[in-house]
């Protein structure tokens, strides 16, 4: 894992224009990221090899790193002088870049749930990782939708965007039910593994539910 970014580079010559596009691109990296720490994070359940623990640190590690220099630079564009719109688009992109930081927090918790799966020694049958598979690719899937609106946002793409959201919140929501009634009918059963992997998840739409708003009302402000 190389610390460096991938687009910003202070030493560049370029337009105002120029510079937040490179920000824009190096928020998109940054979500690239993320999915990595997600991924890296679930091979965890199939394997508690601390390898698989060491690369999801570095790639946490990155996240932070990118956060602070896309920081920077958003904080480096004052030397310009900026219209309205600008400078409302680089207080989104900072609080963007933020955001994206927390969700890679929560990769890493992701890879932290199986963790304590090995260390517990229980079953692997604790996790429905089929069911939590489909969750997960579909959030997967969202961040992708997400990515595609950072550099061109376009009101009707972000609309639908919610619409996900609100499919993979109901998946979210009945698996709790399940969980509940499982608890009450049989004693035998836990499941408090799969309910935190399925926790984080849910948290982590969240996150991106946070970034499409503030895409969106950036958009309608243009209008």
């Amino acid at each position: 894992v190389l610390f460096e970014t991938k687009y910003i580079d202070e030493k560049k010559e370029a337009s105002l224009e120029e510079k937040i596009l490179d920000v824009k691109n190096e928020i998109v990296y940054s979500l690239e990221n993320t999915q990595k720490i997600f991924k890296k994070s679930l091979s965890k359940y199939y394997s508690c090899s601390d390898i698989i623990a060491i690369e999801v640190d570095k790639l946490e590690t990155l996240n932070d790193f990118l956060d602070d220099e896309i920081t920077k630079a958003l904080l480096s564009l004052s030397k310009y002088k900026l219209d309205k719109d600008q400078a409302k688009e680089s207080v989104i992109l900072v609080k963007i870049s933020n955001t994206i930081e927390q969700l890679g927090d929560l990769g890493l918790d992701f890879e932290g749930i199986f963790d304590r799966l090995h260390e517990a020694g229980l079953p692997k049958e604790e996790v429905q990782i089929e069911k939590l598979t489909e969750m997960f690719n579909k959030l997967m899937k969202l961040i992708d939708l997400i990515q595609e609106q950072i550099l061109s946002p376009v009101e009707s793409g972000l609309i639908k965007i919610k619409d996900y959201e609100e499919e993979i919140y109901a998946m979210v929501s009945d698996e709790f039910d399940i969980h509940v009634k499982k608890l009450q009918e049989d004693s035998k059963y836990h499941g408090n593994i799969f309910v935190d992997a399925v926790s984080v998840l849910e948290s982590s739409v969240s996150k991106l539910r946070d970034i499409r708003k503030l895409l969106l009302k950036h958009v309608r402000s243009r209008k």
